[in-house]
Order: C-alpha cells, then sequence, then structure tokens
C-alpha cells in the first residue's frame, strides 16, 4: 500500500489505493496469461475483480502473491511457495486460515508403518525462507501488531456484518424473535451489530471443529497433490465465509481466486461452472450492500416480508454447500 502512495502519489489515498489494486490484478493476468497459457482466464480473472477495485476494497493486493505462490507449489519450487505464500499473508491475514492445510500437504500420517512422513528437510527450507521474509516486518512493526491482528481477525468472536452467509440467517431471525437480547430489524431488515448473540458464537466453533476435521483430513490422506490440496482450501475458505463471525461481504473473493487457480491447473468443465459460481456469489455479495457506486445499496428490498439479502444468503449458502461437496467426492476419488 505503501508503495502504491507513492507511484500514484498525485491521488489521494483511496485513489492511490484503487490504482495499486489495478496494477496488481494486471499482474494476476499476465502471470495466468503467459505462466498457465490461459489467456482467457486471465481475462475472467480480471474482470470478476473490477467490482472489488472500484469499491476501493484491497483484496487486489494479495491476488498475485497467492496465484504465484501456488504456480511455485505447483512446479515443485518450494522455497518460492514460502516465500510468497508468506507475502500474501503479511497482506490480509485471510491466507492463513489456509495456511495450515498447506502445511498438511508435506505431512503424512497413517495408521501403519511408517506413522509419520515428513521431508524435515524441505520443510526447515521452507520454514527459513518464511522467516526471512518476515524478518523485515518484524523489526519495524515488531511481533504484538501481528499477532494482535491474527487474535482479532480470526479468534476473536468479533461482530456480525454484511455477509450473505449462514450467520447472516440466523441473525435476521434472531433480530426476529429475540429484539430485546440483540438489537431489533431495522425497517425489517437485519443489521450489523456489534455484540452478536451468545448463540452465534456457536458457529464460530462450528467453523473451528469443520477446520479441525479437515486438517486431518488432509493429514491422513495418501495422494496429495496441489489439486488436490488446493480444493481442501476452497472447501475450508467457504465454511469460514459460511459460519465465521466477523466475516465480511468481500472476503468470499479470495475463494474466488482459488478457484480461477484451481481453473488453471485443472482445466475442466465443472470447475469453469465452480469458479462462475463463486464470481457470481462474490459480486452479488458486494453489489447488494455497495452497488456500483459504494453508496446505492440494494439490500433494502422484501419478497413475502423476507429480505431480499436472507434469500440470497440462504441460497448462497445452499448453492456453496453443494459445490464444495462436489469438490470433497472429486478428492475421494483422487484417493482410489
Amino acid at each position: 500500500m505503501y508503495i502504491g502512495s507513492r507511484i500514484f502519489f498525485i491521488f489521494e489515498n483511496a485513489q492511490a489505493i484503487r490504482g495499486m489494486d489495478l496494477l496488481m490484478l494486471l499482474v494476476c493476468g499476465l502471470w495466468i496469461i503467459y505462466k498457465y497459457n490461459k489467456p482467457e482466464y486471465g481475462f475472467w480473472m480480471i474482470i470478476s475483480c473490477l467490482l472489488s477495485v472500484h469499491l476501493g476494497f484491497i483484496d487486489a493486493l494479495v491476488f498475485p502473491f497467492l496465484i504465484i505462490a501456488f504456480y511455485f507449489l505447483q512446479k515443485e519450487r518450494y522455497c518460492l511457495f514460502a516465500v510468497f505464500f508468506t507475502l500474501c499473508c503479511c497482506v490480509k491475514m485471510q491466507p492463513l486460515i489456509i495456511a495450515p492445510i498447506l502445511v498438511c500437504y508435506f505431512i503424512t500420517l497413517s495408521i501403519k508403518k511408517p506413522y509419520f512422513i515428513a521431508p524435515i528437510k524441505r520443510i526447515l527450507q521452507m520454514g527459513i525462507c518464511a522467516i526471512l521474509t518476515l524478518t523485515p516486518f518484524f523489526l519495524i512493526y515488531g511481533i504484538e501488531p501481528i499477532m494482535k491482528c491474527i487474535r482479532s481477525g480470526l479468534i476473536a468472536p468479533g461482530f456480525s456484518p454484511n455477509g450473505l452467509n449462514f450467520i447472516w440467517i440466523v441473525q435476521y431471525f434472531l433480530e426476529m424473535y429475540f429484539p430485546d437480547k440483540t438489537m431489533p430489524l431495522t425497517n425489517g431488515l437485519p443489521e450489523i451489530y456489534w455484540g452478536p448473540h451468545g448463540v452465534m458464537h456457536i458457529f464460530n466453533y462450528v467453523f473451528w471443529f469443520i477446520f479441525i476435521a479437515l486438517v486431518i483430513f488432509t493429514l491422513l490422506i495418501k495422494h496429495k497433490t496441489p489439486i488436490i490440496i488446493l480444493k481442501i482450501c476452497i472447501i475450508e475458505y467457504t465454511f469460514y465465509f459460511l459460519f465465521k463471525l466477523a466475516v465480511h461481504e468481500n472476503h468470499l473473493i479470495l475463494a474466488m481466486v482459488l478457484t480461477a487457480i484451481l481453473l488453471c491447473l485443472e482445466d475442466t468443465m465443472i470447475n469453469r461452472w465452480i469458479f462462475m459460481v463463486y464470481a457470481f456469489i462474490t459480486n452479488m455479495n458486494m453489489y447488494l450492500f455497495y452497488g456500483i457506486t459504494g453508496i446505492t445499496y440494494f439490500h433494502n428490498l422484501s419478497v413475502a416480508n423476507i429480505p431480499n439479502s436472507v434469500i440470497l444468503a440462504s441460497a448462497n449458502t445452499v448453492v456453496l454447500l453443494g459445490v464444495n461437496l462436489l469438490l470433497f467426492i472429486s478428492i475421494l476419488k483422487d484417493q482410489r
């Protein structure tokens, strides 16, 4: 962001960030075109992210590091993978959610001998690369701001923000039936609130249960490829979006980028549909709450006295669960 503010110094900060976002999107598109040799998918990727850039989100700053990291993972250049994924996590904390799955790619547990299989030397090399990459950040900021960011974003219960996910549905019914314990609906619509009802905290545990289950599953499977690991990352991050408190309307875009990478690695019709589903849901989520301008929103409409945001959140939940079931089945088929 600092580099972007210097490159686009003639603009105010918000416009400088948008300029840097566009530059990073261009890097993503060119990498997909020339390294993955997928010109049409590079175009799709850029188009699918333009609304996020226009609304001023900084997610696009993450994408080049994420795409390049998985490219080097596929090419088995693990030190470069560690460097770029570490840089990815330094921009925003959301990629940390899939980090344990990526670690499990290199470790296998078995009920038969040998019980534990891991390339220790390779893991140490990647760990050293990650530490060297983080060293400037630690020297400048210290470790406490970084740990505070991780605690606030991944561990703390947080609040219930705009997100067309399962939490939004629960929030709507809690505000409808327990307004004294939460907050009443605003003109029949759910709104952000900063003190989620105790019942909602249960869904944080739902996410962490699924998270741990996926980590164990990844450790136990014998046949691991970058494509299989990528599918597990998509599943894990989708459950983060659906069930974790403090998830924002723009957070699903990271899963959309993961599906774009999957499409580059495994060009199948089903993966094309999966990318389109994630692209549509991601952009609909941002469009409903902010519109095109960032000011005009469209979540104040109702159908049969049910807010359109709740209807779309229900549809998103069903569709995303169905898509991730397909991904999980494909992983199991690859184990045969």
